[in-house]
């Protein structure tokens, strides 16, 4: 009996494999649209935000952002712990903070 290799792909398909980080991401989406729909927080969410205190660790730390809409809203007002101002980009894609 001749000796016969496991099957492949047709030529010029590659075999789907997934990774385990993507299986994760999958995951975290899945338990945070359950939670956006559902209204119930999974016990470990609750955990992690009970641990990680109060405390913004972001405020006033510098800030950089790929635009601003005009002087009024700044990237260093994302972060100035004022409500009443912002940070707002340039009307296009992509834009970041």
């Amino acid at each position: 009996m001749p000796f016969s290799s496991p099957p492949h792909p047709a030529p010029g398909r590659p075999r789907r494999r997934r990774s385990r980080s993507g299986l994760v991401a999958a995951g975290l989406v899945a338990l945070s649209t359950f939670a956006a729909v559902t209204g119930v927080v999974p016990a470990t969410y609750s955990a992690a935000a009970a641990a990680c205190g109060t405390t913004n660790v972001a405020q006033g730390r510098p800030s950089s952002a790929s635009s601003a809409e005009n002087g009024a809203s700044p990237a260093s007002a994302a972060f100035d712990g004022n409500t009443g101002t912002r940070w707002s980009s340039a009307f296009s894609d992509p834009q970041w903070i």
